[in-house]
């Protein structure tokens, strides 16, 4: 429960900072720390970080189309595109790695039984 509360004080802080800074570059530096900002506090004290975050996302989701300008918008939107595109594509490597230790595993095991 405090882990939302963290959450939900974080949007809080970063809507009020949307509305009182209109600088585009400065929102999406902003919309880049929110979930840092989320989850490092409610670590530290032993909560859940990943519930503090987003807890702090969805909230934010509800107002940024109110408190952002269209050009930060558009901005944010094609950041956060390719950012979720990277990570994907770092995912997919890193579990095609894993993937094949795994198998060579399996087959140094296997021909290890007896027959």
């Amino acid at each position: 429960m405090v882990s939302v509360c963290i959450g939900l004080v974080v949007a809080a802080v970063a809507v009020a900072a949307f509305k009182f800074i209109r600088d585009d570059a400065s929102q999406a530096v902003i919309s880049v720390c929110i979930p840092f900002l989320a989850y490092l506090p409610a670590y530290r004290f032993g909560l859940s970080g990943v519930l503090a975050t987003v807890t702090a996302g969805v909230v934010l989701s509800r107002y940024t189309p109110i408190v952002l300008a269209p050009n930060s918008r558009q901005l944010l939107f094609g950041f956060w595109v390719v950012v979720i595109f990277l990570i994907n594509a770092f995912v997919f490597v890193e579990v095609g790695i894993g993937f094949h230790h795994i198998i060579d595993a399996l087959r140094r095991s296997a021909a290890m039984l007896p027959r």
